[in-house]
């Protein structure tokens, strides 16, 4: 396995691999850090999760394969050896399935995630992860791919709208909606709570309510 640098912005991984009938292939990978596109409905940017990749397959020889199309399992693990697989286009971690790629003149492109494919969404991109590789009925290639900046964009979404996390699993950021009015979802009180401008309003009950050092104090210790 060795690096292949081409031009300035591309970077691309030759692999050499077996399948049936005894031909040996291999599989430039080419990562495109600037392929993660806003899909876009009305004014509303909605984010694709979604990776471009692209690779040329060739034979030992550096001829390019005939057209046609080829089964491709791709899988992302959490680990450059071993680990555990968190995700797999097709099919499940435990029994994966190819998807079909269409090769003309040896290149082909394809995208992780897309329809048809499991879902990228929940991954935790935040961490190194690897793309395992498998064409046709041979064994995953070696050594996986290391994921890195294009999925880096996947964590900007956690901005991007201001979007929610996981509930219970983060901070959470506070932002007004189109009326300038803020809801707070799973404040627990003791009755109601309206807030109102300048005019914080309790009903009366058992709780106490007290701004005291700077500080908000709810109490349910008070009693009329």
């Amino acid at each position: 396995m060795h690096n292949i640098f081409m031009g300035y912005d591309e970077m691309k991984i030759v692999k050499l691999f077996t399948i049936p009938f005894s031909v040996f292939l291999s599989l430039i990978a080419i990562f495109w850090f600037f392929g993660l596109a806003k899909e876009v409905e009305s004014s509303t940017p909605l984010f694709s999760y979604k990776i471009p990749y692209q690779g040329k397959l060739t034979d030992s020889s550096g001829f390019v394969v005939p057209d046609g199309t080829y089964g491709v399992k791709f899988t992302i693990y959490d680990a450059a050896s071993g680990g555990n697989c968190l995700w797999t286009a097709r099919g499940v971690c435990g029994s994966p399935l190819p998807k079909a790629v269409e090769v003309r003149r040896g290149l082909f492109s394809t995208y992780l995630g897309e329809s048809g494919d499991n879902s990228l969404f929940g991954i935790n991109f935040n961490r190194p992860l690897f793309l395992g590789i498998t064409v046709g009925s041979d064994s995953e290639m070696v050594p996986r791919i290391e994921l890195g900046g294009v999925t880096n964009a996947f964590n900007a979404d956690t901005l991007d709208n201001l979007d929610s996390a996981t509930s219970g699993a983060y901070a959470h950021i506070l932002a007004t909606d189109s009326s300038g009015s803020i809801t707070v979802v799973g404040l627990t009180t003791n009755g109601t709570l309206d807030l109102k401008g300048k005019l914080a309003s309790f009903p009366y009950d058992s709780t106490y309510f007290a701004i005291s050092s700077n500080k908000l104090v709810l109490s349910n210790s008070y009693s009329t």
